[in-house]
């Protein structure tokens, strides 16, 4: 904003309120370095609100500042500049292991049985050598991304494979892994399952 006001003469419309109370729907939404600042506990309805006011098919940009994991944790200790007058009370991001239900975590390394719809990952011969599992069929028949906490990926040894079933929930047994993964600094999933085998329904007991 420059001295003595905002420009003038734009196709603009710039206001001072509080995100929660704008109403409309729009082609794009553009967040910049305000994630950090909203707080954790109102994080849902942040992202909430930003699809809500998406028409159809709209993009909506998130810029943040975040680092993944104890990096995060060990920032916030020291005693910087950052710290101390830029973002004195900023979370940024980092404790999604602190989000994971107790009893979620208490699963891991277990031998589990997880029942959810088939989404292939990579296919080999007619068969699936990976894929994900998920809550419902929101992502492959309506294109909703799911949430992080609502699917997982099933990791396969190699050779080992399953048959591709469309349409109708599977139960997938093998060894569960609670945690978050990176890969260049990017989240990639938090539920894992080693896989064993494989049970439609019709033959489930």
């Amino acid at each position: 904003m420059r001295s003595g006001g905002p420009p003038t003469g734009l196709p603009v419309t710039i206001e001072l309120m509080d995100y929660r109370e704008l109403e409309g729907r729009f082609d794009k939404v553009v967040s910049v370095g305000m994630f950090e600042h909203v707080g954790e506990a109102k994080l849902g309805l942040y992202f909430q609100k930003a699809w809500a006011l998406l028409c159809p098919g709209g993009l909506f940009m998130n810029h943040a500042i975040a680092c993944p994991g104890s990096a995060a944790r060990a920032q916030r200790q020291r005693n910087t500049f950052s710290n101390r007058y830029v973002f004195p009370d900023v979370e940024d991001g980092e404790n999604v292991p602190d989000q994971i239900p107790a009893s979620i975590k208490q699963l891991n390394g277990r031998n589990v049985s997880i029942r959810g719809f088939m989404l292939p990952v990579t296919q080999k011969d007619g068969n699936v050598t990976e894929f994900l599992l998920l809550k419902d069929q929101s992502l492959c028949c309506y294109g909703t991304m799911p949430q992080m906490n609502e699917w997982v990926h099933v990791i396969m040894k190699p050779g080992q494979s399953a048959p591709m079933v469309w349409d109708i929930p599977v139960t997938v047994f093998g060894t569960f892994e609670v945690g978050e993964v990176f890969e260049n600094g990017v989240l990639m999933t938090i539920y894992r399952l080693r896989y064993e085998k494989l049970v439609k329904p019709e033959l489930a007991k």
